[in-house]
């Protein structure tokens, strides 16, 4: 974990590159925030907060699943959310809003001064902010008294078969790559002790786990291709060279590892999140 007097964070690590943003497009209610199924009531105006919310397609979700509610989508990226309000304009979705925000700076913006949330909703947005404890307690500030945070991040690694050695490689830069960013590797099983450094206390706080499982034909090649075009043409490459040693040669073999990988009729990747539900009472 890190310490809650670092300065506000100014990039996300893995970019936003299309191979990127393409796994990110692919997040549902369903596949990345089912634990929140229970308390999206569809009857009632509940305001959600979804922070990072990329291109927008999960915050959409979150949106048709509250129609009486409204839907706040927060990022750093402007070129993400230019693409999110387009895409709610497309789909015609009124009940939401798209701003541009660091999350540790958000109370000097004044963007959502006087406003408090039912839900705050991040998944994978934590484990890329350095000052992650900082970030949780900037997200309490907006919660209702009987609101819930919910926070969603994974645990690594993350487990693919056949364990190809450059597969192994490509999660090792992955991890030093956050470290390299002043960033938790391990976030996910962090998100109980930070919830509760943050002042949540332990009996309003409910930990799930989730998955991700892609072994079918058309999940394994959309998947292995994706991982491929982010070591060999994003950010991704650049800082596996500055943080993890790597080479372009090396990151280069690591894509062909992945395009290798989404031909193996026994390919699996599973990735396991660690989900925390915290009240303030």
């Amino acid at each position: 974990m890190t310490d809650s007097t670092s300065k506000p964070s100014s990039t996300y690590t893995l970019g936003h590159s299309p191979a990127v943003l393409s796994s990110h497009s692919w997040r549902t209610v369903a596949n990345s925030a089912s634990y929140l199924l229970p308390h999206l009531d569809s009857t009632k105006p509940i305001q959600l907060l979804d922070v990072g919310c990329g291109p927008g397609t999960l915050t959409l979700d979150f949106a048709t699943h509250l129609p009486h509610g409204h839907v706040t989508g927060l990022d750093l990226g402007a070129s993400v959310i230019d693409s999110a309000t387009a895409l709610a304009a497309e789909k015609g979705v009124r009940n939401v809003e798209f701003l541009v925000a660091d999350i540790l700076a958000l109370p000097e913006t004044g963007l959502l001064e006087g406003r408090k949330f039912d839900i705050i909703h991040a998944h994978q947005t934590i484990c890329h902010i350095p000052n992650s404890l900082g970030a949780i307690q900037v997200l309490k500030q907006y919660l209702k008294p009987t609101g819930i945070l919910a926070l969603r991040d994974a645990h690594l690694p993350m487990i693919t078969y056949p364990r190809l050695p450059l597969l192994e490689r490509y999660f090792d830069i992955f991890r030093l790559n956050l470290l390299g960013a002043g960033c938790s590797a391990n976030t996910g099983v962090e998100l109980l002790p930070l919830v509760s450094e943050a002042g949540f206390k332990r009996e309003h706080v409910n930990v799930t786990a989730g998955t991700w499982c892609f072994s079918d034909k058309e999940l394994r090649e959309w998947w292995g291709e994706t991982n491929a075009k982010r070591i060999e043409g994003s950010e991704m490459m650049e800082n596996a060279i500055k943080w993890a040693g790597a080479s372009r040669e090396e990151c280069l073999e690591i894509a062909r590892a992945w395009r290798e990988w989404t031909r193996r009729e026994e390919g699996q990747w599973v990735a396991v999140h660690f989900e925390v539900l915290a009240r303030l009472q």
